[in-house]
């Protein structure tokens, strides 16, 4: 198993190592990690990255791309208030603008000649993101993201696995095994499989108090997903135990949001509202070593959200003690 870290090519991330992909590779050394996830917001010269960090690839996501995908331009025009913010948010007019994007990210990947590349599987709306009261169903949402990745990757080998993480919006999310599995075996890319998000799975139980009720909450889903669990590949392994948070009224912040004027304002308190839920803290509870034995996954990725180096690197400490590494 590739004990990983996740790092995206941002500068305020890149900052904390002098924006010098060796000093990172130190770091990870340091640590005792295996690798790197990467994550890129933006076009970035590969040459710069060493190959033996760059283990993994996280691609782009929009939370928010069904009626992008199926041409609804009134649903377009009323969420991204006008046409202009929709083509800037997906970078064209029409979904080639996602399906090249993939391309170019594909392209990428095999620059890096990473193992795997992570695909988010998932829709919501802004404003579903506060309410949880959502437009499509699960199926709809994984027949649109089947539909996309056969356009985008096709049916021939690129050199990587490409793995699909769940969310706990509409789409994968592995409530429905019987979905689950009709998803995966749509996708004609050969090398694939899954990207189990453990925050994530927590966030679909609002329910969950403790990691203890966590851990059980977990492994019954696992065992309600025997017919896929030999196609987990990767963990991402973090916390949220948000349930509180989500049960608050949310009457104040949708108030905000329909009276604002700017989308992207929009979006930022969508993002920040994100933030409270999916709080990608260290997994804390030694139980979590029965739910790795479990999956024996090949690739174990440290998904954190560290404000700082020195709290990442405390991050990093306290997970590696829970695992006995």
């Amino acid at each position: 198993m590739k004990v990983l870290l996740n790092m995206v090519n941002h500068k305020s991330k890149l900052d904390w190592f002098k924006c010098d992909w060796t000093d990172f590779a130190d770091f990870l050394e340091e640590q005792r990690m295996h690798g790197s996830e990467l994550i890129f917001h933006d076009d970035y010269d590969t040459e710069k990255i060493p190959k033996e960090i760059a283990v993994g690839m996280h691609l782009k996501y929009w939370p928010t791309w069904l009626d992008f995908w199926r041409g609804d331009a009134l649903s377009l025009e009323s969420q991204f208030m006008g046409m202009d913010n929709a083509e800037l948010y997906y970078g064209g007019s029409s979904p080639d603008a996602i399906i090249d994007q993939y391309k170019r990210e594909f392209d990428t990947a095999k620059k890096l000649e990473v193992d795997y590349a992570v695909f988010h599987v998932s829709h919501v709306e802004v404003e579903h993101a506060f309410t949880w009261d959502f437009t499509y169903s699960d199926e709809e949402v994984l027949d649109c993201a089947a539909e996309l990745v056969n356009r985008a990757a096709g049916e021939k080998y690129l050199g990587f696995d490409l793995l699909f993480e769940n969310l706990w919006w509409p789409g994968l999310n592995f409530k429905n095994p019987d979905s689950t599995l009709e998803f995966i075996d749509k996708i004609k890319y050969p090398q694939k499989g899954f990207m189990l998000d453990i925050g994530h799975l927590m966030i679909t139980n609002p329910d969950l108090k403790t990691l203890d009720q966590a851990c059980d909450y977990i492994q019954n889903m696992l065992e309600r997903n025997k017919v896929v669990l030999k196609m987990i590949k990767g963990i991402h392994l973090n916390q949220s135990l948000t349930g509180d948070y989500l049960k608050q009224s949310v009457e104040s912040k949708l108030n905000v949001i329909r009276s604002a004027d700017s989308y992207w304002d929009v979006l930022n308190l969508a993002r920040e509202h994100i933030g409270n839920i999916d709080t990608h803290l260290p997994f804390i509870n030694p139980r979590i070593n029965e739910i790795l034995e479990l999956i024996d996954p090949k690739y174990l990725v440290y998904e954190f959200l560290p404000k700082d180096k020195s709290e990442l690197k405390n991050m990093i400490k306290i997970q590696n003690k829970v695992l006995g590494r």
